[in-house]
């Protein structure tokens, strides 16, 4: 679960639409293993990422890369800290510009914190 705001510091309008800019966001999660839960879970990121988007009437994709204060439930495993995080959306818009269908990939080189997920997304773009 997550919540996030773009701001588009350069948009290029077509017949797909272009944009360059910064994200605020939080993202919960937790890992689906065989056999219990994954340590430390679940997490939870406060992001800032510079991210560049395109976006049709019906399809969004987003690329996404900057930083992460990473926190888990518990500090047994290892401590909170600030991480490199880059990322991968693809949206599928059900109403337009409003509801859709979201995947999601995200992942952290120096942690391997590396998740997929597959979820709806609500939120509206000009």
């Amino acid at each position: 679960m997550g919540a996030l705001v773009d701001v588009d510091l350069f948009t290029k309008k077509s017949k797909i639409d272009y944009s360059f800019g910064t994200r605020f966001s939080f993202e919960s999660y937790g890992y689906l293993e065989p056999g219990g839960p994954t340590g430390g879970g679940p997490f939870k990121d406060y992001c800032f990422y510079v991210i560049y988007s395109g976006r049709s009437r019906y399809f969004h994709f987003n690329l996404l890369g900057g930083l992460a204060y990473h926190t888990r439930a518990s500090d047994f495993y290892e401590q909170d800290g600030i991480l490199f995080r880059t990322g991968i959306e693809l949206r599928y818009n059900l109403l337009e510009k409003m509801i859709g269908i979201i995947l999601k990939g995200s992942t952290s080189f120096d942690e391997k914190t590396t998740y997929v997920g597959l979820g709806i997304a609500i939120g509206y773009y000009k």
